[in-house]
């Protein structure tokens, strides 16, 4: 056998195993591209809702999908260590928006979308409706916070031990009916 028959040989045999390893590492790109550009459109379209949980998935995959991204990870970095600090301090949701922002535009440039950070800093449709659901459902969290303490306080005892009174639960009573409300039963009696 010659050379020329000896490299046909070969070229039969690896070529296979070449493509099916080029195929297993395209299709390899495909889906790691795929992942990014969920967690980016995820980031993008929930910009608005930051307490989402969706969003904040997507944050924390950031830092996996994104790994041989240094400008990525450096505005992730960022954001994370800003969101670990008080949310009540002055400027903090301004700081909030600049950072989200920058790590968004970031992202799009890695992924070669065309971001504005104009159209970034925007913040996307939020509706009002879902901006009052979730003022409800916090304002609701507090309150459940509250019976939670009270019922765990020594207030709770005392109010308990006061209602054991006859003259302070005819009171009870009395004032409960003037607001057309029927009176919870008391544990260790009824009303």
């Amino acid at each position: 056998m010659n050379i020329d028959t000896w490299a046909v040989v070969v070229a039969t045999a690896i070529g296979p195993i070449v493509a099916v390893l080029v195929s297993i590492w395209i299709q390899g790109r495909k889906t790691a591209n795929l992942r990014r550009h969920w967690v980016f459109s995820t980031l993008m379209g929930l910009r608005g809702a930051s307490l989402n949980p969706e969003h904040v998935r997507a944050l924390n995959v950031v830092q996996i999908e994104f790994d041989d991204k240094p400008k990525v990870i450096v505005a992730w970095r960022k954001f994370i260590d800003h969101l670990e600090t008080q949310p009540n301090s002055d400027g903090w949701n301004e700081k909030h928006r600049d950072l989200l922002n920058d790590l968004l535009v970031r992202m799009g440039k890695s992924l070669h979308v065309s971001t504005d950070e104009i159209d970034v800093a925007r913040g996307g449709y939020y509706p009002v409706g879902w901006a009052n659901k979730e003022m409800r459902a916090d304002r609701i969290d507090a309150a459940k916070e509250k019976l939670a303490n009270f019922f765990l306080s020594s207030d709770f005892d005392d109010f308990v031990k006061h209602m054991q009174d006859a003259d302070h639960r005819a009171a009870f009573v009395a004032a409960t009916e003037k607001t057309n409300r029927a009176p919870a039963p008391l544990p260790g009696g009824t009303l």
